[in-house]
């Protein structure tokens, strides 16, 4: 929830989020951060390595999704594309990964 609020208040370019949060999960808190900051761009970085998370939180309007086992890699280079406003899905099989 805090997310939601900060994110509606502070307008960031960028929200970072995990799928797994305490009060809410961080598919619903993206769905609810587009609609308070629609110009926000949400990229997601977890644990979870299942392509339905992939393709939901494209689907909700993420530009970006990285697995921590990959983010040593993956990580910087997605918030940067992502800032530029072209996807970055580290999923070597995702048609979206750039």
């Amino acid at each position: 929830m805090e997310a939601i609020r900060k994110s509606a208040e502070l307008q960031p370019d960028l929200v970072l989020l995990d799928i797994n949060l305490p009060s809410l999960n961080g598919l619903e808190a993206a769905r609810q951060i587009r609609r308070f900051a629609p110009r926000s761009r949400i990229l997601f970085l977890t644990s979870y390595d299942w392509p339905e998370l992939s393709h939901e939180a494209r689907d909700i309007g993420a530009l970006g999704f990285v697995v921590k086992s990959e983010a040593a890699r993956d990580l910087l280079p997605a918030i940067s594309t992502v800032l530029r406003d072209e996807p970055f899905f580290s999923r070597p099989d995702d048609p979206a990964k750039v």
